[in-house]
This record gives C-alpha cells, structure tokens and sequence, in this order.
C-alpha cells in the first residue's frame, strides 16, 4: 500500500471517531477500528508511525471486579481522543513532507459491500450487536425490519432482500416455547426462512442459536455456534472467520 492510500484511510478512520465515542467501552466494534488502523499503518507507513498511534499519557489501568463502569468508559473516551490526536499527528507529518492522500481521479472506483441477511425472531440487543459487528467487518447486514418496503408483504420482502445477499446468519434466539415437548425454539419465520437459505446458498450459512434454544429436527445436524445474552464473543470469531472463508471478506494484505 503506497503512503497516499494509507493517508486516506488513516483520514476515514478519524473521520469514524464521533461514532466510536458513543458506544460503551467493550464495545467490540472498538477493538476492530483499532486493528484496522495499526493494519493500515503496518501496511502503508513506518515503524515510527505505528509507536506514535499506539503511544499514550495514559496510566495503565488494571480493572477489577471493584472498577465501576463508569471509571472504565472515562478510560475508554480518554483513549479515544489520544488516538485521534496521534492519527492527526501522523497525517500532519505527511503532509509537511509533501505526501497526502490520493487524488480524486486516481481513486479505485469503490466495490460495493458484501451483504449479509441476519434472519432473525425479533428485535433483541443480539441482533442490533450482530448488526453493528458485520458493519464494522465492512459488510451490509440486511435486517428486512429495516429495510425499505416499499408496499411489499413480508413474504415479498425476504424473496426481495435474499436475492441481494451473498450469505446469511440464522441468529436462533429462544423465543417460542413448543407445548409439545417444552423445548424453546426461535421464531416460525426463522425456521421457514432457513429452508429458503439452505436451498439458495447451502454452503455459505452461519448458524447461531441461544443457549437453552434448539434448532428444529430439520436442521438439527447442522453445526452451530452457541451464544448467551451476555456473550457473543465466540460468535463474533466464528462469523470473522466463517465470512473469510465464504471468501465474503478479503484479508488485507501490504502491497
């Protein structure tokens, strides 16, 4: 990556601060802002420029099960405006050297995002992380709740949006709990539109199913990724790298 492209993409990632500021301090959207810009350092500029984004008047905190969270997001706003500043420091040092970003004209037209469809039961604060972690993973989640409808049913809807898409993720979260056997299940909708997704892309969908959930029989012996309300960790590295090997998301790699 020559050092006019990194310039650019240092001045995008500043430019995503105010956004990062508003999500609490575990947020995991945080972490991947930072690796994506220590990557575009490391592929485009020198070892100095990595100390000065990575350098801090900071002490180091050691959090305990004492530390409020209100401690830890002061920490994580505090940290945040170090890094803008030492991105700001390094986007200077380029440009009194004569380096900024590319022109317009030279500029690579820009790929569209891969699209992701989250087929879902409801609204749940693990659908709205799911949607804020393949945002930041450079895709487009398609949540047909969210989308324009423009006079289309539900059915009309879901055909029109997973035509779309490039893969899925069947996010099962416990919702419904069947009389029969007493077990909890996702949604009706999920499971219909599980038959959908396993018959047009069967080899590129993400299960996810909530502890004390269980998939239909149908589907029982697909391989599944399990999460909490609290957890999504795991989730989030299965996705990463399930996404990566449907080649849905391309590693960077210095040019």
């Amino acid at each position: 990556m020559d050092k006019g492209k990194a310039i650019q993409l240092l001045k995008e990632a500043l430019s995503e601060i105010p956004h990062l500021k508003e999500l609490k301090y575990d947020d995991p959207e945080f972490q991947l802002w930072r690796d994506k810009v220590e990557q575009i350092i490391k592929s485009g500029l020198s070892q100095d420029d990595f100390k000065t984004f990575i350098s801090t008047n900071l002490p180091i905190l050691i959090f305990d099960f004492l530390t409020t969270s209100t401690a830890r997001q002061d920490d994580y706003l505090k940290r945040l405006v170090e890094y803008g500043v030492n991105i700001e420091k390094i986007i200077q040092k380029y440009k009194i050297l004569g380096i900024e970003e590319e022109p317009a004209s030279e500029k690579p037209i820009k790929e569209e995002k891969p699209k992701v469809f989250i087929a879902h039961g409801g609204k749940s604060e693990a659908r709205d992380k799911l949607f804020r972690f393949l945002t930041a993973l450079g895709t487009t989640p398609l949540i047909i709740d969210e989308e324009p409808r423009e006079g289309r049913s539900v059915n009309e809807q879901v055909e029109y949006y997973s035509e779309q898409a490039d893969c899925a993720i069947i996010l099962g979260t416990a919702d419904d709990k069947e009389l029969k056997d007493g077990k909890l299940y996702p949604r009706r909708n999920v499971h219909i539109e599980i038959g959908r997704f396993q018959e047009k892309f069967p080899n590129k969908i993400i299960y996810l199913l909530e502890d004390g959930a269980s998939f239909p029989s149908n589907i029982s012996e697909k391989l599944y990724t399990p999460f909490t309300k609290d957890s999504l960790d795991e989730a989030f590295m299965t996705i990463a790298r399930e996404l990566t090997e449907m080649k849905i998301l391309k590693a960077v790699k210095p040019q």
